[in-house]
């Protein structure tokens, strides 16, 4: 049997690559405050102008949630093998800004993320999984088209937990890694489509990350200079 101390090998050696540029916590902090202002300003201005509109331009709000499919990346999106497979859900809304078809689409999102993958350690394979927690907010401008609504922009993300853990199919140990190794704040692009009809409506996603996942050293001698990457498929109701 695999002992204790030898499921947490060194792992992920592609990720182990030169430095990439990354954002000070100065730079998010900015560009999160940007965010909310656009976001707020985009609002008031949307209730203002719902007040001389019909009732199908106002805003929209709802919740939403479905699956998420995640992982970490270096320089490139190459390896979809290692996918951490979890769940998002949370609340948006669609602030119309000309008519129905372009608007502001904000959202507060609970999801998952990190990484599950397998390595050889003494003779077997075991199963390393990151368990990354976040609370997303996402702000991105959505056109709509006969239902059909492409939307993108940017998000910011606040760690609520992270912890990871190994196991060999029988023992299952936790790393010295905890919530602290990891950067509290992330920043990012992301777009999708999805179609409605009615309030209900069906979607997809895809979040790029641009800080570093990894904080302390100790964190780094793992995780090297990875970020966050995800793939959401969703359902709503109410956003449309």
């Amino acid at each position: 049997m695999t002992k204790m101390s030898d499921l947490f090998l060194p792992i992920i050696d592609t990720l182990m690559q030169t430095n990439q540029h990354t954002l000070t916590f100065k730079q998010f902090l900015s560009a999160f405050v940007l965010i909310f202002l656009i976001s707020s300003s985009s609002f008031s201005y949307g209730q203002r102008k719902s007040k001389y509109k019909s009732n199908k331009d106002h805003s929209k709000w709802g919740i939403k949630g479905g699956f998420s499919f995640s992982n970490f990346y270096v320089d490139d999106i190459e390896d979809d093998t290692n996918l951490r497979k979890g769940f998002h859900a949370g609340i948006g809304g669609r602030v119309p800004i000309i008519g129905k078809f372009i608007a502001l689409q904000p959202e507060v999102l609970y999801s998952n993320k990190g990484i599950t993958a397998d390595y050889a350690t003494g003779g077997q394979d075991v199963r390393h999984k990151f368990a990354l927690n976040y609370v997303d907010v996402p702000v991105m401008a959505s056109v709509k088209l006969l239902g059909l609504n492409v939307h993108a922009g940017v998000y910011g993300s606040y760690l609520l937990k992270g912890k990871v853990s190994a196991t060999d199919g029988i023992t299952t140990a936790y790393s010295a890694l905890s919530t602290d190794d990891f950067n509290s704040f992330d920043i990012g692009y992301t777009g999708g489509v999805s179609f409605n009809l009615g309030g209900l409506g069906v979607g997809a996603r895809y979040n790029y990350g641009l800080r570093e996942v990894a904080k302390t050293d100790l964190a780094k001698a793992v995780l090297g200079d990875s970020k966050n990457s995800s793939l959401q498929l969703y359902v709503s109701m109410g956003i449309r």
